[in-house]
């Protein structure tokens, strides 16, 4: 082999240092910052559907365990830094439904929660998701009621 075929052949550095972060890097950065709120929301949302569901199933009657239930689902909303439109209760009864907070039924809520799709650093999200969650609660079948 001659020494001109041995030769490295000249590049474009700059230019492949660019697409590189271009279609390497950046799509990974935003895929990990979209990590974290995915994780985060779904947390919350099924902190918010367990925490409801037995607070409904320990109450007094159904009217106390229920307004127990908004505000503490308003408070653990609020220290994630979420706003009402960003959750919401999709169910949140008996079943066998209609039956009221009595023994031996399973309470049931179900909480949405709104999920940035795709987070970029810097500029926010793109779009959006609703995820939704399902907790039930089974009322102690010996439990006695005041």
């Amino acid at each position: 082999m001659s020494a001109k075929e041995r030769t490295p052949q000249a590049g474009f550095a700059a230019a492949e240092w660019a697409v590189g972060l271009a279609l390497i890097v950046l799509p990974l950065v935003m895929i990990v910052g979209s990590v974290a709120p995915w994780h985060a929301r779904q947390t919350m949302a099924r902190e918010i559907s367990q925490e409801a569901a037995r607070s409904l199933a320990l109450a007094a009657d159904w009217e106390a365990g229920l307004a127990s239930s908004n505000r503490l689902a308003a408070t653990i909303a609020a220290n994630y830094g979420l706003d009402e439109g960003d959750w919401g209760f999709v169910i949140i009864g008996t079943d066998p439904a209609g039956m009221g907070l009595v023994r031996g039924v399973d309470v049931v809520v179900e909480v949405r929660v709104r999920i940035p799709a795709l987070t970029i650093p810097g500029i926010g999200s793109l779009a959006e998701v609703w995820w939704h969650t399902r907790h039930v609660e089974h009322v102690d079948d010996f439990r006695s009621f005041p």
